[in-house]
C-alpha cells in the first residue's frame, strides 16, 4: 500500500463505519488520529481471510515506522537549524 493510500483507505473504514476515531494526538506536524475497530469492523475481519489481515498488518507497520522516521528526522533538522543559526 502506498503511503498516500492509507489516508483515503481510512477514510473509507470511516465511512463505512468499520473504524471510529478514537482520540486526536497533537505533535510537532498535523493532528494526528488515532482509529480503532468497530463492532461492525470486527465481524467483517472475521470475515476476511488472513491475508488480507496480513497484508493491512504490514501496511500500518510501516505507517508507523515512517511517522516515527519523519518526527525523529524533523527533530535533527531542528537542532542543525539551530546550530547553523549560531
Amino acid at each position: 500500500m502506498h503511503y498516500g493510500q492509507v489516508y483515503s483507505t481510512m477514510s473509507r473504514l470511516l465511512k463505512n463505519g468499520l473504524v471510529e476515531v478514537d482520540g486526536i494526538e497533537a505533535g510537532g506536524g498535523p493532528e494526528r488520529k488515532r482509529y480503532a475497530i468497530t463492532d461492525a469492523g470486527i465481524d467483517r475481519r472475521r470475515k476476511d481471510d488472513l491475508a488480507d489481515q496480513l497484508i493491512c498488518d504490514h501496511a500500518l507497520f510501516h505507517l508507523e515506522a515512517d511517522l516515527r522516521w519523519l518526527e525523529l528526522t524533523a527533530a535533527r533538522l531542528d537542532k542543525l537549524r539551530e546550530a547553523v543559526a549560531q
